[in-house]
């Protein structure tokens, strides 16, 4: 399994599945699924002023994005309100996302993880992402790309990337984005 820290729009990023967190109260949607709700045209603000998505802890909406993204599905986790969203949150973030990404038989996953952590913090993340998407994922195929939001904290999650997987054990490259 391949695992990258990237920075791109989320239109651009070919993946089989995107997991975005979404935050109870939080009008219109931050992070990812704002971007995502821009590209979507308001359909996920739609679906928050119809309270049939409200981002409480523990929900899960699968969306079909219909060719608005370069991805097919789109997986919305419930965080509740926003607050600290520390490493121990992150994995059980990730967790959530391995446990549908398995279902879904998918091989690729793009996730945003918006931990803020020491780089020691991140390392351990980074472990656990990597293991709970390990369990799911084809083992020579499988791809993990963690969204981040800046190139300065795509550095962060790229050192804790290098640390955690040593030279010779993971490919802490972005994959290659489609040329339009």
């Amino acid at each position: 399994m391949r695992i990258a820290a990237i920075h791109h729009d989320p239109a651009r990023i070919e993946t089989d599945l995107l997991v975005a967190p979404l935050w109870a109260g939080e009008r219109p949607p931050q992070g990812l699924a704002g971007r995502v709700d821009w590209h979507l045209c308001g359909f996920l603000s739609r679906l928050i002023l119809e309270r049939r998505l409200s981002g409480e802890a523990g929900e899960t909406t699968l969306i079909a994005v219909q060719g608005r993204l370069s991805t097919p599905r789109l997986l919305l986790l419930g965080c509740g309100p926003r607050g600290p969203f520390d490493a121990e949150a992150g994995a059980a973030h990730a967790a959530r996302a391995a446990a549908v990404a398995g279902n879904l038989k998918v091989s690729s996953v793009a996730i945003e993880v918006p931990a803020n952590d020491t780089r020691a913090g991140l390392r351990s993340l980074v472990l656990r992402v990597a293991d709970a998407f390990a369990a799911v994922l084809p083992p020579n195929e499988g791809e993990v790309q963690l969204l981040v939001e800046s190139e300065e904290e795509c550095e962060r999650w790229r050192a804790a990337i290098r640390d955690a997987f040593p030279r010779g054990t993971a490919h802490g490259r972005a994959p290659a984005l489609p040329r339009r």
